[in-house]
């Protein structure tokens, strides 16, 4: 990241005690007020005069807003249908999730470019709009992204779990480091422009992850369907959508492998994870990217007695019979685990046969035409909670080469997908490290800990 740090920034001259704990000092020149005395938080509607004749104005559910700042104006609802009962703003407000976990995920954006002259959004939302001789939207908006702002929001959340927010009395009483309009201009000038630039190294660090899971995907494919001897002769499988397959290798129902199959318990948990100690029942979540999760579970009810029969072992192969079309059938091969981890009803566990070579089945799950199979008999009334039967699962087809030739290509596809995973890591680190240095920058400008002044954005330089 040494071409982002920049040259043009540094302290103020000179700073002056706050008296506020976690913001000792600001610039000379800066003021701390109370953001109730530059903002109206939550402002009234009472002398808003409503054109009821409007047909319809900009509606604003939660997940219309980005955790990146952006909206989306895409739904629109009568006046008279939403004007009582619903969070009202206008143009150049500051939208603010106030629910767990959008607060605390920094959902937040700027109003601006309103298609309609008002609009009104999800209750959860909290609306601040900036007194324009003292503050400006932009300022405000990157207050309330700043780490620091989000931190001790959480810290004075009230309700109860997944239902906390934060209360409008935090934002009112908040004390805000005020500086000049100038200067809240050049800070939010100077924002604008090193966020961008981080989001798109971000954005092209993500691409490069994409193509690494594009890669592994075609690796395994591969591998699968037409082995690791290239010059190997080929037959037509029988089967249409599989195409011409390896010779000598079988085209056989997983069920041939299996010697039993069952789905775990489901009573109902806390809405918090299992303390070490503690049973915990899992979650279909355990299952997704071919990894196992243990920490995706809840916590048992002390008060119930758990069902030792359904502890998970080391080695158990656990595939989800539930979840979106995405999701449904993700598969994994447990490695090691904690005791007291209980398979719930949205798993199965399949038992194999002494021969068969589970990793290969893995392999073939998470195959384009495992997942074909799977995706094709999925079914639901909803597209958010698709389901898979045992009776489809023992029935999937598999393509098996000898037993040799299975772990063969099982130790060929782990060597080669260690190489992806460890630059995948990599590249993970370096995007978590962008976001931190990001989250840095914003706290220490909107804090007066960079003299922005004389910035020049990049785009004027060149």
């Amino acid at each position: 990241m040494a071409e982002l740090v920049e040259p043009q920034v540094s302290r103020y001259p000179a700073y002056k005690p706050t008296g506020v704990e976690w913001m000792p000092e600001i610039p000379v020149g800066w003021e701390v007020k109370k953001l109730k005395f530059v903002a109206t938080i939550n402002p009234s509607r009472d002398s808003l005069k409503l054109d009821e004749s409007a047909e319809a104005v900009v509606f604003l559910p939660m997940e219309a807003v980005g955790e990146d700042g952006s909206f989306r104006q895409d739904t629109f609802k009568a006046l008279a249908d939403v004007q009582s009962g619903y969070t009202y703003f206008e143009q150049n407000d500051v939208l603010l999730a106030k629910i767990t976990p959008c607060f605390e995920n920094g959902k937040a954006t700027v109003l601006t470019n309103l298609v309609t002259p008002v609009g009104f959004g999800s209750t959860e939302f909290h609306v601040i709009r900036p007194k324009h001789d003292l503050t400006i939207s932009r300022f405000l908006f990157y207050t309330v992204k700043s780490e620091l702002f989000l931190r001790l929001g959480e810290g004075v959340m009230v309700g109860s779990a997944g239902q906390k927010r934060v209360p409008t009395d935090f934002l009112t009483e908040f004390p805000l480091p005020v500086p000049s309009i100038e200067e809240q201009r050049a800070i939010t000038a100077f924002l604008d422009d090193k966020t961008a630039q981080l989001d798109q190294l971000i954005t092209q660090k993500r691409q490069m992850l994409e193509l690494l899971r594009e890669e592994r995907a075609a690796l395994i494919n591969h591998a699968v369907t037409k082995g690791l001897d290239a010059a190997a002769p080929l037959r037509d499988s029988g089967v249409e959508w599989l195409g011409e397959v390896p010779a000598y290798w079988e085209v056989k129902q997983l069920k041939h492998l299996l010697v039993n199959l069952e789905q775990g318990w489901s009573p109902s948990c806390e809405s918090r994870p299992a303390e070490p100690e503690e049973w915990g029942v899992l979650k279909v979540g355990c299952v997704n990217g071919l990894d196992f999760d243990p920490t995706e579970n809840k916590a048992l009810p002390s008060e119930l007695t758990p069902l030792p029969e359904y502890e998970i072992n080391p080695g158990d192969f656990l595939i989800s019979r539930a979840n979106t079309k995405e999701l449904v059938g993700s598969a994994v091969v447990v490695g090691e685990v904690r005791p007291k981890l209980l398979l719930c009803d949205k798993i199965f566990r399949l038992f194999f046969r002494e021969n068969a070579n589970k990793e290969y089945v893995l392999l073939i799950i998470s195959s384009w035409y495992g997942r074909f199979q799977i995706q094709s008999e999925s079914s639901g009334a909803s597209s958010s909670m698709q389901n898979i039967s045992q009776e489809f699962l023992k029935n999937m087809l598999i393509l098996l080469p000898s037993r040799h030739e299975q772990q063969t290509i099982v130790d060929h596809v782990a060597e080669q997908t260690s190489r992806i995973l460890e630059t995948a890591d990599t590249i993970n680190q370096e995007i978590a490290l962008l976001q931190e240095y990001r989250a840095a920058l914003i706290a220490e400008a909107v804090t007066g800990q960079l003299d922005v002044r004389h910035y020049t954005p990049a785009a004027v330089l060149r």
